[in-house]
């Protein structure tokens, strides 16, 4: 595999460990120069969903996301300190990710910072004769005081709803890490493996059922499964009072009780936000 760097000015050095750094240039992206210092991985759910599905689990706990912090050497042009950083070792997963990035570059421009993150920029390089890249996205993080279930499945629906619209199928979204938080949105990630697609009609959702705008229409595959996805997660975690009264067709007023907030300097636990 061939990777020629963009003439854009700038680069990346990617710490990666104590003895190994990858000095990378930008393919496409902000036009800056900085050294990245990987803080932790990001793999599980954040701190929200943790506490909206306790039951939730990642059973493979390695990761190629990390939080991670930019130390610039020269103007930052607005570019935050403090990043998400894919990063990709070898063709295969170069090949992948240099997709994503060509995905979030081209066809979810429109919905950067909306309904998934905002992208920064895909650096390229090689270490030791092997390929290296890295995709740098906005960091989310938060918010730490939704207790809502119903509430997340709504936002999550709606997010999958607006990349659908785009003809985008984004291929994995059974798993709930491939969800973030920022601020009060639910944003989507990892479009590695995202294909474009046409639809007639793009389902509109509540937490239960989906409605097309057209009854004869086929409902969207992978909107529909995430949707009973999310069904069953919400059976399974709503209040039961709630529940009952869902049951014999009275909507209780009674909400979930919010649980004490845990945070630390970037509001995150260690198994944060993706995978």
């Amino acid at each position: 595999m061939t990777i020629s760097p963009s003439p854009c000015s700038g680069g990346l050095t990617v710490q990666f460990n104590k003895t190994t750094e990858f000095k990378l240039y930008p393919w496409f992206g902000e036009a800056f120069t900085a050294h990245a210092y990987l803080n932790f991985p990001l793999f599980g759910i954040g701190q929200p969903m943790q506490r909206l599905f306790p039951g939730y689990s990642v059973n493979d706990e390695s990761s190629n996301v990390f939080a991670t912090t930019l130390e610039f050497s020269g103007p930052s042009d607005g570019v935050p300190e403090v990043m998400c950083l894919k990063l990709a070792r070898g063709v295969d997963e170069v090949v992948h990710l240099s997709h994503e990035a060509s995905v979030y570059r081209k066809d979810l421009v429109k919905l950067w910072g909306i309904a998934v993150p905002r992208m920064y920029g895909f650096f390229v390089g090689h270490h030791e004769d092997m390929p290296v890249a890295c995709l740098l996205l906005e960091f989310c993080s938060g918010p730490n005081d939704l207790c809502d279930t119903e509430e997340f499945i709504r936002l999550a629906m709606q997010t999958v709803r607006k990349v659908h619209t785009l003809g985008i199928t984004q291929n994995m979204l059974l798993e709930l890490h491939h969800f973030v938080m920022k601020d009060n949105n639910v944003l989507l990630v990892d479009f590695s493996r995202a294909v474009m697609h046409q639809c007639s009609a793009v389902p509109i959702c509540s937490h239960q059922r989906v409605c097309l705008d057209d009854e004869d229409e086929e409902e969207d595959d992978e909107y529909d499964c995430v949707l009973y996805k999310f069904d069953s997660y919400y059976e399974s975690h709503e209040h039961p009072e709630k529940k009952q009264g869902r049951e014999e067709g009275t909507i209780s007023d009674v909400t979930k009780t919010p649980p004490p907030t845990v945070t630390n300097t970037i509001g995150y636990t260690d198994t944060a936000i993706v995978g």
